[in-house]
């Protein structure tokens, strides 16, 4: 049997039916943000932030104290939150852009050979990124770059400017680059970030798709511990070991955690 689309009454049914209530908004009001948003199954995604009742020991699916305005304040908040974690996440990228161009400068000046030894080792590898660059070529602007650095057309990049092969590849590939120029030349103090930076790549993705950021806050799901310089960092800002380790042990709040650190660390703290 097929499912129909739920009406704007049966959704406020089915909510009453959780037990969520409609103190602080209206059902009126309610059922004209759920019309003109269509977000109803977006606010449920944030239910799971909130205690239920028990029965027999066992959990319902009744909510205690919940009002649909709070699941509505979450899903603007988690909106606003993602623009402004995007802008921060587009800051750091472009900065480690910077940062390697002008590191490159300092230690060689050549702008060249680093990029060709990473490709080297790539293209007699495994090829994930030559791989993943000419998957690209679909579009006109990567066949341009892809077929002018194929030197002897045999699809192994060569000779591609530090900074144009930097704005040729993903994020992802930049921290992979990254953490190739950091190993390279020694530089032990900025290698340190690739932990964080691994991290704030699995958010990027969520940001850049969409995903909710706020639902599941409670959920311990972290299975690795967080490193000790962020731990550190939570720890001169006043937090507690105790909360600490709460809040750290859930993956999307360790991951804002990371942005934060890493944010404060290439941009506040050096003014």
């Amino acid at each position: 049997m097929e499912k129909h689309i739920l009406t704007t009454k049966e959704m406020i049914n089915k909510l009453k039916m959780r037990n969520i209530k409609f103190n602080k908004i209206t059902e009126e009001k309610a059922s004209k943000h759920l019309e003109i948003n269509c977000n109803y199954y977006t606010l449920l995604k944030y239910i799971n932030n909130f205690q239920v009742y028990y029965k027999d020991g066992k959990p319902t699916n009744k909510y205690i104290d919940l009002d649909l305005a709070y699941l509505k304040d979450l899903s603007t908040i988690d909106q606003k939150l993602r623009t402004l974690l995007y802008d921060m996440l587009m800051e750091v990228e472009y900065y480690l852009k910077i940062w390697i161009y002008k590191k490159e400068r300092e230690l060689s000046n050549n702008g060249y050979k680093i990029v060709n030894k990473y490709l080297k080792n790539d293209y007699n590898n495994k090829q994930h990124l030559h791989i993943n660059i000419l998957n690209k070529v679909g579009k006109q602007e990567y066949k341009e770059i892809f077929y002018k650095y194929d030197i002897n057309k045999d699809k192994e990049l060569e000779n591609i400017p530090l900074w144009e092969f930097m704005n040729l590849i993903t994020f992802g590939e930049l921290i992979d680059f990254y953490d190739y120029f950091t190993s390279e030349y020694n530089l032990k103090t900025e290698h340190r970030y690739i932990y964080p930076l691994r991290d704030i790549l699995r958010l990027r993705n969520g940001v850049a798709h969409n995903d909710s950021l706020l639902n599941n806050l409670n959920k311990k799901d972290d299975l690795y511990k967080t490193k000790k310089e962020i731990r550190n960092y939570l720890y001169k800002i006043g937090m507690g070991k105790e909360l600490r380790e709460s809040k750290l042990s859930n993956v999307r709040i360790r991951q804002i955690t990371s942005l934060l650190y890493l944010f404060n660390i290439l941009f506040i703290a050096k003014k």
